[in-house]
């Protein structure tokens, strides 16, 4: 039976930080993403394998990871599950994929967003998500990696107030 080591809002996904620091941290088995476009998209899952001996990365849409989570906890080891971003993280939640953390690491700029901390940049609509994750019991919060400071939930909510 798999074990959630790490629940992580990355939009590069399965990256190099993801797989030397984070991988190796938390000796992972698995990466599951969390995201349609990617479970469809071979070459990409491909690449993002290339480099991780030992560690397998699957992609499947979100009701899918659901379901396989229900039946085999994504099967044995620790796993790190990825979220391209963090309306997949808050719509896996509600559908009853529950997790008592989210590490919000990487959400690119784009337009109707502002900078909270570290890498995120987020709309309205997104940390109000965020919070009502918190307000559920889910430790939100950024580390970008195992050596760099952590920003809490509260780093993150009094960023976006300005």
């Amino acid at each position: 039976m798999g074990k959630i080591a790490l629940c992580r809002v990355d939009y590069r996904l399965a990256h190099g930080q993801v797989a030397f620091t984070w991988v190796r941290a938390l000796n992972a088995k698995k990466i599951v993403i969390f995201d349609a476009d990617v479970a469809k998209d071979r070459l990409s899952l491909k690449i993002m394998q290339t480099g991780l001996k030992g560690t397998k990365v699957v992609a499947y849409p979100i009701e899918k990871a659901i379901q396989e989570y229900e039946t085999n906890k994504f099967g044995p080891g620790n796993i790190i599950v990825i979220f391209r971003n963090v309306a997949n993280a808050y719509k896996a939640y509600q559908l009853g994929f529950k997790f008592d953390h989210l590490n919000v690491a990487q959400v690119p700029m784009e337009e109707g967003r502002r900078h909270a901390v570290a890498t995120i940049c987020l709309n309205d609509e997104e940390m109000h998500m965020l919070t009502e994750l918190h307000d559920a019991g889910v430790d939100v919060y950024n580390h970008q990696t195992i050596t760099d400071a952590k920003n809490d939930y509260e780093a993150i909510k009094k960023a976006m107030a300005k």
